[in-house]
């Protein structure tokens, strides 16, 4: 059995719980952070720069994990990754003063992000055009239910045990996944052919090279300004949901909720239309769709003095019906230009996702005023830059994928 034909039969659900690695570590400690403090003496807030740590350690990691997946393949880059994720791992467990959690979150996550930039660098080895971004929106599908169930899971462990189990848990994760990509996943990176000359690339000629394509940058903004908007969201929730209208922290999961479900259901949409129109096409719809959208949340929260609910959260769900139709395919069009540089375009990709998402949450905070305007006005502004930057950067030129 081929490599492809191994990929398309198991191991699309072993892709999805590989990145799914992330969300979990992020999310299922979430209820111990108290917990944690207590234990440590100190302020919860100082406890939650642990996650700060754990998302710059993420940045890095991708960044780093994608020309070396590149390099020396898929399984040993993912071997390395989860190795360093459960030293991590096991140094949180270990550790006894906030000043050592930041730094073993920061390991664990420069391991998750090693990891991370693998499972769709290998589904751009064993599929493309349609079929690749069939496959991406799969496993976008299956690793959205992490963040649903993390806390769950957490708050369920406290339960029973102490805040060290919660990454007992996570670590007994990570060894489950190291020991069957061991059994069922073998090499997809396509090695260069005997007749092309190797040419030697350091990481950062790598993301240059990356970077110059003018037409691919268009497709890796698309997906930045929709990060952007999605960050802003998550950023926002909790005030529109708890301190805006007014739902109880019990009631506010289920609306949360509602829009992570919207958004994976719109990623299986997307898988039934990929039958039918190809990924830049699907793009470009999902875009105008947010834009459509974005226009008329902004309009609905500047001239109207106090916006209901029943408007305002309709039109949120709306609005992450159009993210969901993006993400999976501005980055499948994006690796398609990349067939021996998959994994660091998708770690190009996925970094600046993030830092762009991050970005949104500041602009949000400085314009903040207890109103939904300025979250209205981010959502507007994210949508049409990502347009706009698009439209530019593919000015001219023809999309890769049909």
């Amino acid at each position: 059995m081929n490599a492809q034909q191994t990929v398309q039969k198991a191991p699309i659900l072993l892709l999805a719980l590989t990145v799914a690695l992330t969300p979990f570590s992020i999310d299922a400690y979430l209820p111990a952070l108290p917990t944690i403090a207590e234990e440590f003496n100190t302020s919860i807030h100082y406890i939650e720069l642990s996650i700060s740590f754990f998302l710059v350690g993420y940045a890095i990691g991708q960044l780093c994990g994608g020309p070396i997946s590149d390099s020396i393949g898929r399984r040993k880059s993912i071997f390395i990754g989860l190795t360093l994720f459960c030293v991590g791992t096991v140094a949180v467990i270990l550790s006894n003063s906030p000043e050592t959690l930041w730094i073993s979150r920061f390991i664990q996550a420069i391991g998750g992000g090693l990891t991370g930039v693998n499972p769709p660098a290998i589904i751009r080895d064993v599929s493309s055009g349609r079929e690749a971004a069939r496959n991406l929106s799969r496993v976008v599908i299956i690793m959205m239910i992490a963040p649903l169930i993390a806390p769950i899971i957490g708050t369920s462990i406290l339960a029973v045990s102490n805040w060290h189990a919660i990454f007992v848990f996570l670590l007994v994760y990570a060894l489950g996944i190291f020991i069957t990509v061991t059994l069922k996943l073998p090499e997809t990176r396509r090695l260069p052919s005997q007749t092309t000359p190797i040419k030697k690339e350091n990481a950062l000629q790598k993301y240059l090279y990356v970077a110059k394509n003018r037409y691919a940058m268009g497709y890796v903004f698309a997906n930045c300004c929709s990060y952007a908007g999605l960050f802003a969201y998550v950023t926002t929730a909790s005030f529109i949901f708890i301190e805006y209208f007014g739902f109880t922290k019990e009631v506010f999961p289920i609306f949360f909720a509602i829009n992570v479900a919207t958004l994976a259901a719109f990623n299986r949409v997307n898988v039934h239309l990929l039958s039918y129109y190809n990924p830049h096409q699907l793009l470009t719809a999902g875009q105008v769709a947010l834009f459509s959208v974005s226009v008329v949340i902004f309009l609905y929260c500047y001239l109207t003095p106090s916006p209901s609910q029943w408007v305002f959260i309709p039109l949120l769900v709306a609005y992450c019906a159009a993210l969901g139709l993006i993400s999976s395919n501005a980055t499948v069009s994006t690796i398609e230009y990349f067939p021996n540089h998959a994994a660091t375009a998708t770690a190009f990709i996925g970094a600046n996702s993030f830092l762009w998402g991050a970005g949104s949450g500041f602009v949000y905070a400085y314009f903040a005023d207890g109103s939904l305007t300025p979250i209205a006005a981010v959502f507007l502004g994210a949508s049409a830059l990502g347009i706009c930057l698009r439209n530019i950067l593919q000015i001219k030129g023809t999309p890769s994928i049909q």
